[in-house]
C-alpha cells in the first residue's frame, strides 16, 4: 500500500448510500436530482439551448483515463494514455482537467490509467459530470444555476479538485469555476452601503485564481492578503471553508478578513454581501462549507503591508538504541514537552507546520512506509515555522530553553536553526511554506482542534500519542492571537473552536485502489482509532471543515458548533429546493443517494 507524506493529506470516500428499495416513479413522486438515464433528464433540445445560452461554453467531456480504455475504440489512444499515466500523480494535471479531482476515491476509482492500477484499463464513466459548463465569468454560473434549478439535475461545482471531502463532483451537471479569472488591486477600498466607511487597502479576486496567483500580484504591490499555504489550492473552496494561513497568526483566518463577496445565489441572481447587505448570506458564505449557500464568484480581501519574520527549523530523532531498547521513550517525552511550550510560541506569533512519526516514513532516507504494527523503529520530529514580525531575539527566548531541554535527553539527537531577515512574500506561496501536494491516491485524513488544554498535560499528551503509533500525524500551527481574538466568534461561521485553538492537528492514511476490504480497514482505522484519538483528547473542540474525517461523529457540531441552526435556516432561505448539496455539507442530511437509481432525493 502506498503511504503519502504530504501537507495535509487527502480524504476519502465516496457519496453517503442509502439502500432503498424505492422505483424510479416512486422517486419522481418526491423531490430527487436526476441524473443521466433518470427518466426526467433533461432532453437533448434543453441541452443545446442551455449550450446557447451560454455561448458555447457547454462541455461534455470525458475521464482523463478513458484514452486508456481498449473497449472504448472512438475514446482509445495509447500516446494520451501515456500522457495520463505519467502526469496522474500531479495535482495540476487535475486541476486542468474539467472533471477528474485530485483523489480518485470521490469518483469510486472508476476510470484509473494501467500504471495506476495493476495495467487495468476499465473505466466506468458515470460517476463523473456528464456535462460541464466552463464558466468564465458570472453570467454563465447564473444560468447553469438557472438551468439546475428548473430541470432538477444534480448540480456540483469543481475549481480545482482540490477537495478532501470529495464535494466538488458528481454525476448529472458540474460548473467548472477554474477559468473564471481576475485580480483587481484596491489602495482604498469601501463596501457597498459603507458610503460614511474610510477605505482601506484590499484585493478583489475571482474564485478560479489560485494561491500562488494571488501571492505574486500581491507582491508586486508590496502587500500580503491571508491565504492558503499551498500555491495550487483555489479561493472559492478554502474560502468558503474559512481558510487557515501562514500568516493567520497575526491576522485571523482568510474569512475573518473578507470585506465583501460577489455571490451566485441558487435562483440564479448575482449578489453582493458584505457587512451591510446580504449580511445573512456574508456570514454564512465565511465558514459554512462548499457551494452551499451559493457560489462566490469573487471575494475583496483586506491586504496589508508586508513585514519581516524569522524562519526556524527544529528536528529531533530517536537513536536506533532508543527505539530497540527504550522504546522510544524518551523520545515520546521529549514530544510531549515540545508540544507544552507551543502555547508559548504561539503567544508570540510564531508559527508553522509540524509532522512527526517513523523516520522511516517521514525522512528522505526512509522508505515511505510504517513499521508493522508491534515493530518499534526511530521516530522523527520534523518542525518548519517562523515568527511574524519578530525579531530573531524575541523568537529565541522561547526556543533556547526548549532546545537545551531537547539536547539534554538521552537518546535524542536534535538539529535547530534560525534565519532572520526574510520578507513575509519571500515565504508564502513559493512552496517553502507548504511541503508540496500529491494526487492521484485513494487517502483519507481526520482531524481536530486543540485548544491551551489540550497541551497542558503531559501524561495525557503522551498517552494520546502513544495511542497513534506508528502512524504519522501533520499537524498545522497556524492559530494565534489573531485567530483567538474573541470577538471574532460570532463574525464569520466557522466553528467558535477555531477561536480557542492553539493546533490544527491531522492524522491520514490511504488504501487501495477498488479493494472494499482495504477501504473498509483505512476507514475503520482513520475514524475509530486515529481520529477518534485526536477528538477524545478534545472532547470539546471542534474540526477544521475542509480538512477533516468525512466519516466524523456527529459532524454538524464538530464542523460548525452552535452555528449550525442559523446555518440551516440561511440555507432553505437562499436555496429552498436544494439546487446545491454536498456530501456533509450544512442540511445535507435532508437528501440522500438513492442506491438502485444513483439519483440524490429528499428525505424528509
Amino acid at each position: 500500500m502506498i503511504f503519502v507524506i504530504n501537507y495535509l493529506i487527502y480524504l476519502i470516500f465516496l457519496f453517503p448510500v442509502q439502500t432503498s428499495s424505492t422505483t424510479e416513479s416512486d422517486n419522481h413522486a418526491r423531490l430527487c436530482k436526476t441524473v443521466p438515464n433518470s427518466p426526467n433528464w433533461p432532453s437533448n433540445s434543453a441541452w443545446t439551448t442551455l449550450n446557447t445560452t451560454l455561448n458555447g461554453r457547454l462541455l461534455s467531456p470525458s475521464p482523463p483515463a478513458l484514452v486508456c480504455d481498449l473497449n472504448q475504440p472512438e475514446s482509445y489512444d495509447e500516446s494520451k494514455c501515456t500522457v495520463v499515466d505519467n502526469s496522474w500523480l500531479d495535482a495540476n494535471f487535475h486541476t486542468e482537467n474539467p472533471v477528474s479531482v485530485h483523489w480518485p476515491n470521490w469518483q469510486h476509482d472508476a476510470c484509473l490509467p494501467p500504471a495506476a492500477y495493476n495495467l487495468s484499463r476499465d473505466c466506468d464513466v458515470r460517476p463523473f459530470p456528464h456535462y460541464t459548463v466552463n464558466a468564465t465569468d458570472e453570467t454563465h454560473v447564473a444560468a447553469a444555476l438557472r438551468f439546475a434549478a428548473k430541470e432538477g439535475v444534480r448540480l456540483a461545482v469543481k475549481n480545482t479538485g482540490h477537495d478532501y471531502l470529495g464535494r466538488s463532483t458528481s454525476p448529472g451537471l458540474s460548473i467548472w469555476m477554474h477559468h473564471v479569472r481576475g485580480i483587481n488591486v484596491h489602495t482604498s477600498f469601501c463596501p457597498n452601503g459603507a458610503n460614511d466607511s474610510i477605505g482601506t487597502p484590499a484585493m478583489t479576486v475571482a474564485a478560479g485564481e489560485r494561491m500562488g496567483e494571488i501571492y505574486e500580484v500581491a507582491k508586486e504591490h508590496q502587500i500580503i492578503v491571508v491565504g492558503g499555504a499551498e500555491p495550487s489550492v483555489g479561493l472559492g473552496g478554502y474560502l468558503t471553508g474559512g481558510g487557515h494561513s501562514p500568516i493567520s497568526a497575526k491576522f485571523g483566518l482568510a474569512v475573518d478578513n473578507v470585506l465583501e463577496m460577489e455571490i451566485a445565489t441558487p435562483s440564479g441572481d448575482i449578489v453582493i454581501a458584505n457587512q451591510y447587505q446580504n449580511e445573512d448570506l456574508f456570514w454564512a458564505m465565511r465558514g459554512g462549507g462548499g457551494s452551499t449557500f451559493g457560489i462566490l464568484i469573487s471575494a475583496t480581501l483586506r491586504a496589508f503591508p508586508v513585514f519581516p519574520v524569522t524562519t526556524f527549523d527544529l528536528r529531533f530523532n530517536s537513536t536506533l538504541q532508543e527505539a530497540s531498547k527504550n522504546n522510544n521513550s524518551n523520545w515520546y517525552s521529549a514530544l510531549t514537552y515540545l508540544h507544552t511550550q507551543l502555547p508559548a510560541l504561539s503567544d508570540i506569533n510564531a508559527t508553522g507546520y509540524y509532522s512527526f512519526g517513523p523516520q522511516s516514513a517521514l525522512t528522505l532516507g526512509g522508505n515511505g512506509s510504517i513499521p508493522s504494527e508491534g515493530e518499534q523503529g526511530p521516530m522523527t520530529f520534523i518542525f518548519t515555522g517562523w515568527a511574524l514580525n519578530q525579531t530573531e531575539d524575541v523568537l529565541n527566548k522561547i526556543l533556547t530553553p526548549i532546545i537545551k531541554r531537547l539536547n539534554a535527553t538521552e537518546g535524542v539527537t536534535i538539529s535547530a536553526s534560525t534565519l532572520p531577515g526574510l520578507n513575509v512574500s519571500d515565504l508564502v506561496g513559493t512552496g517553502s511554506s507548504s511541503p508540496g501536494l500529491f494526487a492521484g491516491v485513494n487517502a483519507i485524513m481526520g482531524s481536530r482542534l486543540w485548544d491551551r488544554k489540550a497541551l497542558e498535560d503531559p501524561g495525557k499528551l503522551e498517552a494520546t500519542f502513544r495511542s497513534i503509533e506508528p502512524n504519522v500525524v501533520q499537524s498545522n500551527f497556524v492559530s494565534g492571537l489573531g485567530v483567538r481574538d474573541i470577538s471574532k466568534v460570532d463574525s464569520a461561521s466557522v466553528t467558535p473552536a477555531w477561536r480557542r485553538s492553539y493546533v490544527h492537528i491531522t492524522v491520514s492514511g490511504n488504501f487501495a485502489f477498488r479493494n472494499e476490504t482495504d477501504k473498509r480497514r483505512a476507514e475503520n482505522l482513520n475514524t475509530n482509532v486515529l481520529t477518534k484519538a485526536l477528538r477524545d483528547h478534545a472532547p470539546d473542540m471542534g474540526c477544521y471543515v475542509n480538512e477533516a474525517d468525512v466519516l466524523e461523529p456527529n459532524h454538524q457540531q464538530a464542523f460548525w458548533g452552535d452555528h449550525y441552526p442559523a446555518l440551516v435556516r440561511i440555507k432553505r432561505k437562499y436555496d429552498p429546493l436544494g439546487v446545491l448539496w454536498c456530501s456533509i455539507c450544512v442540511d445535507s442530511e435532508r437528501w440522500s443517494i438513492d442506491h438502485s437509481s444513483g439519483e440524490l432525493c429528499l428525505s424528509y
